[in-house]
């Protein structure tokens, strides 16, 4: 998150005569607080208002740091891990399947079922915790779409280059097994691992294992 913060600072900073970036970290009230500011243009109201709305980017395909750029720019890109997506790009058939999942999933709210069952079983606190967190951010937009002009398309990601790491929890699902499992099969030489006993959040339910398959994977290239 502080990477994306910062690139989408730099971006903002391009036509500022005297560009400037500061990152403050501080506590304040036993929280601790990261600010990262610029003296860019800002955004627009219509911006503002669909900022935290999922897919929502004012980046060309390319620009960004994970599927477009490296479809776009593969020589910039050393590996590209996809834990829990599939890039949600221009896919038909995958989001039909997506929809004959969701309708099989239980009808519980995002943030229940972004965490796998056994995880909220034995550890109640740290699964509270992330249905905190998540309650923070604001409703999603369900009219929201990914696809776009700079969307890429199945040839894309089916011609892309770089080494890939498709990774899911079984338990997944917000975005279950078999379409990780199908977009790793259409990219040559693409890695997919599917987890027992984790849900949508593998990075937070069991970090160590999701640092140690990373760290794996990229030596591997």
């Amino acid at each position: 998150v502080l990477l994306i913060l910062c690139n989408n600072a730099v971006d903002a900073l391009k036509d500022t005569p005297k560009p400037s970036l500061l990152l403050n970290f501080y506590t304040e009230d036993q929280f601790a607080k990261i600010e990262v500011i610029d003296n860019g243009l800002g955004m627009s109201e219509a911006t503002v208002s669909s900022i935290f709305s999922p897919f929502f980017t004012t980046k060309k395909r390319g620009q960004g740091t994970g599927l477009g750029l490296s479809i776009k720019y593969p020589e910039k890109v050393w590996g590209l891990v996809m834990g829990g997506t599939w890039g949600f790009f221009d896919w038909p058939e995958q989001k039909n399947l997506a929809e004959s999942l969701k309708k099989s999933a239980a009808p519980l709210a995002l943030e229940e079922r972004a965490i796998g069952n056994k995880f909220k079983g034995e550890h109640p606190q740290s699964a509270f915790l992330y249905q905190q967190i998540a309650n923070l951010n604001p409703p999603r937009n369900p009219n929201i779409t990914s696809v776009t002009a700079d969307t890429p398309t199945l040839a894309d990601v089916k011609n892309l280059s770089v080494p890939t790491l498709a990774l899911v929890g079984k338990e997944d699902v917000v975005i279950p097994a078999p379409l990780i499992e199908a977009f790793a099969n259409i990219i040559d030489g693409a890695t997919y691992l599917e987890l027992d006993d984790l849900g949508h959040s593998v990075y937070f339910e069991n970090p160590a294992l999701f640092n140690e398959l990373v760290d794996n994977f990229l030596e591997t290239i």
